[in-house]
């Protein structure tokens, strides 16, 4: 078939559908073949072959080229993984593993025009993958939709949860929206659940939240944490082979240790 008999047509049935996506995939038009089967998107036969379409690599350079560039994004070398990311979107357009690596260094690069192109694209693509829909909820917070945010982060809230950078940029978007007795509720459990989570905890010292009590023990924590640098990154380390590098990159032992005001209500009360 030719490509250009292989025109996706109006109106036909899933099974037609499905063949001459298959036909267009076979031609390297992954992202015709995925529009047409995103039609059927509630159908589990399209998902499936959805999911295969969007991350199945036609060439062996090109899946070499990607693999490269998720070694660098894990020793953080952003601006070079995006140069492999951008050499193997240009060898396979619409390839869902590489657009999404390539939307994960442009957030951490702040390439807001490159991060909304790539964001829009890949939200009409792959809709379906969590990842994805996170950081357009990280990309709606930066430019101050917060609304937008909310809506992307509870939708997955369990999830969020469970991983420390996003459970700071949950706080940020609660923060904005002054939704301070869910950051309060989060502030409750924290020591409980998560004392080693040392990004959330130098969150609620930087943006002063939690009860007086409640940062004197966070700051105690933090700087107990941030004593053992060894355990320390090996925590991170762990955290991000655990999270498959996605979130990687936005806590920094830079960061963390950067001087925080303490306020008076906080100091030692044997200080005079």
């Amino acid at each position: 078939m030719s490509a250009a008999s292989a025109e996706p047509k109006q109106g036909q049935n899933f099974e037609q559908d499905l063949q001459l996506a298959k036909e267009l995939f076979s031609l390297e038009r992954r992202t015709d073949a995925i529009r047409l089967l995103n039609r059927h998107s509630l159908d589990d036969r399209a998902t499936k072959v959805l999911n295969l379409m969007s991350t199945e690599f036609y060439h062996q350079d090109t899946a070499n080229i990607y693999y490269e560039a998720i070694r660098l994004i894990e020793i953080q070398k952003w601006s070079e993984a995006r140069e492999r990311l951008d050499a193997a979107l240009a060898k396979e357009p619409g390839n869902g593993l590489v657009l999404l690596r390539m939307i994960q260094v442009e957030s951490l690069l702040k390439q807001k025009d490159r991060l909304a192109d790539h964001l829009k694209l890949a939200l009409d693509l792959t809709p379906q993958v969590k990842e994805l829909k996170l950081y357009a909820a990280k990309a709606a917070l930066d430019a101050g939709e917060e609304k937008d945010a909310y809506r992307g982060f509870s939708a997955q809230k369990a999830y969020v949860l469970a991983h420390p950078t996003l459970t700071m940029w949950w706080l940020d978007t609660l923060l904005a929206m002054k939704k301070i007795s869910d950051i309060q509720a989060i502030a409750d459990s924290l020591l409980r659940r998560h004392p080693d989570w040392s990004y959330v905890l130098w969150w609620f010292l930087k943006n002063e939240q939690g009860t007086d009590s409640q940062r004197t023990r966070f700051r105690a924590k933090l700087d107990q944490n941030l004593k053992d640098l060894t355990k320390y990154r090996k925590g991170v380390e762990l955290e991000n082979q655990r999270t498959q590098f996605f979130w990687a990159g936005y806590e920094t032992e830079e960061l963390l240790k950067k001087p925080i005001p303490q306020k008076p209500s906080e100091a030692d009360p044997s200080a005079s």
